[in-house]
Order: structure tokens, then sequence, then C-alpha cells
């Protein structure tokens, strides 16, 4: 989850890691032989962007889904999963281009429809991206490189030519006729202007004083285009002759620095918005945007007027935050303003009176007004929504959510998933009857969900401290809770009738979902950073700081503790239980790798490499599927993958998320995959397989790749063999028998041996009972309690290793249980019976046992 506060530490971090590199003077790249490798790169790149599409399925606005996909809940459509740091309408209206992380993205401005994305092939396109007057041109900017910006040519996509500074963020903004382009780093006292048609240089504009207090530098045009004004990170405002490079004069606003700033269309007002300090803990400086706006005549530097933004932040809030929007309308005659907390409002600035609130809620935005001042783009989170410039009502409804998705959960019986996240919404989607209901009131960004287990209650909490409940077919809000604690480690039972909240010092409140009241209050020794129940509900586990597993009994609140993991490691925030309570996950070491490691010995089984997808989201959320045999989650920057926990392999990867994947869930009987992120959009991935007849050769291919070394293999083989059920389950009941019971007087006996004076007698019986590998398990464990000598331990404990190790022919049977109950047929389900009467200790029949149980407790 990421904010306007998150984003801008982070381009603060970049600047002050900038502020150290010396500049050079901008170039152009030049040579045809390095041209065409760029052209390459740029070729490259795109075809990276492209992702398979399934042609016969579309979502409901008819945009095609990803192979494997089922549907696609909520839309791609003006939708930029990495946000927006600017938003024009080219002079046409035809189209929309914005600006920000990946480059410039061009829209159709009607259908919401992605034209064309630029400058995604340059090392870092971050900035904001510069219109030329007559859309037909636009300059990305971004940083890390000598030349981190170009120029390119909407129509065709083509670059026309780069621009930069070694390592420093730029940005560039073209004059209104056209002719310069504006070019300047964050971290530097020059603005360099250069030819807007061939890049070469003009002139460098010499001497803002680059403070760091201020988030960004801020450069327009006069209307005649013959000056400059710039902004900085100091407190003038200084006006420059575009022809001699020679300043003018300044503008002394008297504050630590300018956080905002516009120019009116016709030259004759400027809107600023200042910083503001204060004093932190050590005496540390703060700064924070005014809630003040100051509007001057930039023809003379007299102040006019001020007058004081609202906000949203609660009353008592002691910093409240001033507009990161400021922006005149085209006839320039009102001034919009607007922010992460306050509400959009129109002002004249003649007056300094307030016109109207276009919108009440908050969000990080940017926008354009058409020339006409009928419509109105506005950026919130990752979408753009379109309103009627007088009313401001929604033009153009779109579904789904406007921020990224970082929660998501599935009712009990499949039908309903609820996805939420940073756009305070949590919306309850039909997959039958394809509706969504939105349900509202968190004041901040949302970070868990949870159905009650008989579906009819919904939990969420968010980062506003509060805990709702909520009916989730009729949208009624059943309950509010508020406590300070409210903000990580929160978790519900199984049987959704207990939730815990941590506390303070260690401690965390055991509450009843229905009545509200603390049932009992659970202490430990650290701060705890994330809870998760145990299936049956007894057992509270907990991370603490203290890099500790806690454990609690929710009846007696007795709790115990150890050090449950080797190595050092990235403290979780966040862990999942599989649904057997044998196994846990959690990212490890800032996120790289995700280990599966075994509950009660804390052993690692496998572990899966991670790769991060941009520095504001590098958390993997990692899900368990229904039958314990799978892990999911986010890959990359567009991917979810799928895991064999058996083998440590990668099974699956479904692509088609136009951004990060922040969330995955399960479906209840493991027919379906969710997954959702920075896109907005939740996709349902089928995990069946596609209906298909199998002939007899397919089968046998299908049988022979289920022993495959290739966990992809045997993968694909279990899903064609739930595509045709009919044929698959009688094939493998012939091919799979129970597994042989054993003697168990004679196991006994064979055991009493190891304890024999001859060692060709205790040598034998050793060797007997590792033929019977698994089916004397349960024996041998039970062995194992009592008093032994020391040989016969050893040799115990060796046979117990030998035969809890997975041989290939058990997993062979592990994966035909698996199709078998992906199949969930009468016929399938009297096969799995069939096996689950195996010896008792075998693992196809633990395994057969525990796929009849969950089928079984499905139909119920």
């Amino acid at each position: 989850m990421s904010s306007p506060a998150t984003k801008s530490c982070w381009f603060s971090i970049l600047a002050c890691l900038c502020a150290s590199i010396s500049l050079g003077i901008p170039g152009i790249v030049s040579g045809a032989a390095q041209e065409r490798t760029e052209q390459r790169t740029i070729q490259r790149e795109a075809k990276s962007l492209k992702t398979k599409v399934d042609a016969r399925r579309t979502d409901r606005n008819g945009d095609p889904l990803p192979a494997g996909a089922m549907a696609r809940l909520g839309t791609v459509r003006f939708r930029n999963e990495d946000g927006f740091r600017s938003l024009a309408y080219t002079p046409d209206g035809r189209m929309l281009v914005s600006g920000g992380w990946g480059g410039a993205r061009i829209w159709d401005s009607t259908t919401g429809k992605l034209i064309r994305q630029l400058g995604a092939e340059l090392p870092n396109p971050t900035e904001p991206a510069g219109l030329s007057p007559d859309g037909k041109r636009v300059a990305v900017g971004g940083w890390g490189s000598d030349k981190g910006g170009a120029v390119y040519e909407i129509s065709s996509g083509r670059r026309l030519y780069r621009f930069g500074f070694p390592s420093i963020a730029v940005e560039g903004h073209f004059s209104p006729d056209g002719k310069v382009l504006a070019v300047y780093p964050r971290n530097d006292d020059a603005i360099v202007l250069l030819n807007a048609a061939d890049g070469k240089q003009l002139h460098v504009l010499k001497g803002r004083n680059m403070d760091a207090t201020s988030m960004s530098p801020y450069v327009f045009f006069s209307p005649d285009s013959t000056r400059l004004i710039s902004a900085g990170r100091d407190s003038a405002i200084r006006f420059w002759d575009v022809s001699t490079d020679k300043e003018i004069r300044q503008i002394e606003v008297g504050s630590p620095g300018i956080s905002n700033m516009a120019l009116s269309p016709d030259g004759n007002q400027l809107a600023t918005v200042s910083f503001r300090r204060t004093m932190g803990p050590g005496g540390q400086s703060n700064y924070f945007a005014d809630t003040q706006v100051r509007l001057w005549n930039p023809n003379d530097g007299r102040e006019l007027r001020k007058f004081t933004v609202p906000t949203l932040q609660p009353k008592e809030s002691a910093y409240p935050v001033g507009p990161h929007l400021l922006s005149f309308t085209p006839d320039s005659k009102a001034l919009l303003t607007g922010g992460w907390d306050q509400p959009l409002c129109l002002w004249d600035p003649r007056t300094g009176k307030e016109l109207r609130r276009v919108s009440t809620e908050s969000g990080d935005r940017e926008l354009a007004v058409t020339l006409d001042g009928k419509t109105l783009a506005l950026a919130e989170y990752n979408s753009i929504r379109l309103l009627d410039f007088k009313s401001g009502r929604d033009l153009a409804p779109s579904s789904g959510h406007r921020g990224e998705i970082n929660a998501l959960a599935i009712s009990p019986d499949g039908r309903k998933i609820a996805s939420a996240g940073e756009d305070r919404e949590v919306i309850v989607w039909d997959l039958g009857a394809r509706s969504e209901r939105r349900l509202k009131g968190h004041r901040e960004a949302i970070y868990f969900l949870a159905f009650s287990a008989d579906g009819n209650r919904l939990y969420s909490a968010a980062q506003d401290k509060t805990l709702r409940t909520w009916a989730p077919t009729t949208g009624l809000a059943l309950g509010y809770l508020e406590r300070p604690e409210i903000n990580s480690g929160i978790a519900l039972s199984r049987d959704g009738k207990t939730l815990a909240i941590v506390g303070h010092k260690g401690s965390v409140r055991l509450l009843d979902t229905v009545s509200g009241r603390v049932q009992r209050t659970l202490r430990g020794d650290d701060k705890i950073t994330a809870t998760q129940f145990t299936a049956d509900g007894r057992i509270l586990l907990a991370w603490c700081s203290d890099g500790k597993l806690h454990r609690w009994n929710t009846a007696t609140g007795q709790h115990t503790e150890h050090a449950f993991y080797g190595e050092e490691l990235y403290l979780p925030f966040g862990f999942v239980i599989s649904p057997d309570d044998r196994l846990v996950t959690f990212p490890v070491q800032n996120d790289t790798f995700l280990p599966i490691l075994d509950l009660t010995s804390g052993r690692e089984l496998c572990r899966f490499p991670l790769e991060r997808f941009t520095p504001q989201h590098n958390l993997a959320r990692p899900a368990f599927s229904p039958d314990s045999r799978s892990v999911a989650w986010g890959g990359s920057r567009d991917t979810v993958k799928l895991a064999e926990i058996a083998t440590g392999q990668i099974r699956c990867e479904f692509t088609g998320h136009r951004g990060g994947v922040l969330a995955a869930a399960w479906s209840p009987d493991g027919k379906y995959l969710v997954s959702a992120g920075t896109d907005t959009t939740a996709l349902v991935w089928n995990l069946t397989g596609e209906p298909r007849s199998l002939t007899e050769a397919d089968l046998a291919t299908c049988w022979r790749d289920l022993g495959s070394k290739d966990a992809r293999q045997a993968y694909g083989a279990i899903r064609r063999l739930a595509g045709d059920p009919d044929r698959a389950a009688p094939y493998l009941a012939r091919r799979l028998r129970p597994a042989a019971r054993i003697d168990d007087n004679r196991v006994a006996h064979l055991i009493a041996d190891l304890e024999n004076k001859r060692f060709s007698e205790r040598d034998k019986a050793a060797r007997e009972l590792a033929q019977l590998g698994d089916r004397a398990f349960p024996a041998l464990g039970k062995a194992l309690e009592g008093k032994l000598p020391l040989e016969s331990r050893l040799r115990l404990e060796r046979l117990t290793a030998e035969a809890g190790r997975l041989t290939a022919e058990q997993l062979l049977q592990i994966r035909i249980v698996e199709a078998l109950e992906s199949m969930a047929t009468p016929q399938s389900v009297k096969v799995l019976q069939n096996l689950a009467q195996g010896a008792p200790g075998a693992r196809l029949t633990r395994e057969a046992e525990a796929s009849v149980r969950r089928l079984t407790s499905a139909q119920n």
C-alpha cells in the first residue's frame, strides 16, 4: 500500500541521494549505431508489455481477458497501476495524456481505453509528462541516467530525442508557442532551455537555491512564451527572459519554500502554497504544505489576496496539510484546490471566496479541464474520473476500485468475493449475478477482510484504526469498533466467532464477533506484528518483534514461545498458516524469498525466490490452497505464481495484471484463484482446466505426466484430467489401488526385535521395517514415545525419517488424489473413499481421507 506521504518520502529520498552527485550538461543521443540499439530496446520493451489474451472471453466492458482468466472484477479503462503525476487534455479533447511512474500514457478520453504507452524503455520514467501545445508531442521525464528523459511523437509513438542530467530526476515543459522545451532537474540550480524541435541546447538559466524543503520545483512559461517563471526550494519566485537567459526579478514569499504553484492561462494571476515548518521530537524540522493559498500579480509582484482551504482531517489534528492540487480553469476565472486531505474546491480568484465543492472526497489528485470548460478529468488514486464540471456528476461511472487492492476475501460458498484497499471502499462482488455492492465508511486504506463461517458477516479493518462489520448481501453496517491498537495483527478464527486484536506491550484481546465483548486478554512479552488462529481456533499464534513465534491457548491463556526460524529474517507483518495447520509461510529478508516451514518443528521444507516490482510495493501476500498442497503469491509485476509444496517447484503462472500483484485468495473448493493488485482489478483464474474429452491416448499421456519430475507438466495433467472427470476417474481407479494393509502384530514384533541381543536379528528387523515404508509410520512414532536403548532409538529415528521422506511413487499418488479431488464428482469421491480404506499410516490413505473430508464438508 502506498499513499501520497509515502510517495513524497520516496521522492525526497531520491532527491537527497541525487544531491551529492555532480551534474553535467544535458546531452542528446547521437550516432546511428546507438540510435539503432535504443530503438531495439524500445521494441523489446513494447513487446514485453503485451499480454496474452483469450479473445473468446471479455470482461463487462468488452475488453479481452488474459488467458486462463474467468472474469475481471473492475476495469482496466482509465486505470494506471502506478498512479498519476500529471494529466492533460489534447487541444481537440479527444485524448488524455497522463504522466508518472512508467512514463506517459495516452488515453481515449471518451472510452478510457489505453491507446499507447511512451517512455517505458527509459531507465526510470517517473516524472510528470509535458504535453506540447499542439498536442502532438510529449516529454517524458525520469531519473537514474544522464539521458533519463525523452520527447515522443504521440501519433506514432516514435521517440524524437532524449534529454537529461546524470543520475538526476528531470522534467520537461513546452513553451506555449511550442518552440522551447524547459528541462530542469530536481537537485540543481539550473534550468536548461532546449530547441523543442531537435533537443539542441539554447540557454542555461542559473540561480535557483535548491534547499531541501520542497517536493519539486515548478516552471511555467508566460502566455507569449517570452518569460519563464520558476520556484524551487527557497522562498523566491524568479522571472527570466527566455531569449537572453537573464533573471528579470524575484517575488519573495517569505517562507521555508514553495510547496505548490500555478499560473493562470492568461498569465495575470499566480497562486502559491508555501511550506510550514514544525519542530518534531529531538528538535527535528518537519515540513508540511500550508493550508493557505496566496495569489500574486506576476506582472508587478504584488500579493493580491489569500485564503485558507478546508481540510478533511479531524479537528484535533496537529498538522493539517495543505493542497496537493492547484490549477486554474482554462478561462482563468476560477482556481481549483484539492489533495489527500482536502475536498476538491472551486474558488473565485478575484475575491478568494469558495464557489462550490466539486467533490467532497479526498484523494491524491491530478486534473485536467477541457478547453470548453465542460468536462473535468480527475485522477484519484490509480484511476481517472470524468465529471460534468458544473454539476460534479460522474459522466461515465465505472465499475470496480479506483485505487490498488491489497485485501481479498471469498465467502464460504465461493459465490461472493470481497475486495478492498487504498480507496477506502469494500466491494462485494456476486459472481453469479455479475454485480457489485459498495460498502463505505472507512476513512483510510483498508488492509484486512474476512467473512464469517456462515458468510452472513463481513469484517474489515483499516488504517483509521476502525473495525467494521457488514451484511455482505445488503451492504448494511452491522457494527463498528474503534480502538487505538487496530492497525496490525488482526485475525479472525475460522469459525468466525472470535477476533484477535493486537493491543499494547505484547497483549492480544479476543473479541466475541457478535457481542463485541472482550472474552480474554492474552499477555505476551514484546511487540506483536502479526497473528493467526489455527484451524480449530484453540491456538493463537503471533509473531513478535523479538523474532520469536508465540503461542497461546485461547481457552486457558497459557503462553509459550520459541525461536522459530534460524536465519535472520525480515520481520513479518503478516504470515499465513496452511488450512491443515502443518505449514507456515511469510516473506523473509526484505522479501528476497518465501519459505515454507513445518509449523511444529520450524524446519524449512522449501523456499521460492521473490521479485520486487516497484520500490513502493515489495510485499508478497502468499495464500495456501484449501488442500495445503500449493501456495500462491504475487510473483512479479504482472504475474501470480502457483507452487507445489511437495517438490518446491513452480506449477503454474498466470499473467495478465497491468501492475503488481498484492493479494491472492483461493476459493473454498480450490476451483478458482483470485489475484488483485495495483491495477485496481481482481482477476478470477480457472484452476480446473477447460472441459475437454480425453481419448485413451490422452489419458495415457496424463498418467505419464503425473509422475514427471517437472511440476508444471504434472499440474497440466491434473487440470486436463479434471476437464473430463467421467473418463478420468475410472481410468485412475483402474491404475491405483489402496495401500496394502500390514499386520500390526508383525510390526510390533519387528520393533521389539530392534532390541534383540543378536545384531543380525536387529538388522533384519530394521530392513523389513524400512520396506514397509510409510505404512509403519504410526507404529514407529508410538514406539519412540517410550523408553528405549540408545541404539534402538537411533534406529527408530532413522526409520521414521526415511518413512516420512517423499518417494517418487508417493508423489504420483498425491497428484492422483489431487486430480480426483479437483473433479469433485460422485464417481471421483467414490474412488477417493476406496483409497481411504488403505493402510492407516500410508501417505496415500491419509491424503485420500483428507480429500474426502474436504469434499464432504463442502457438500454439507
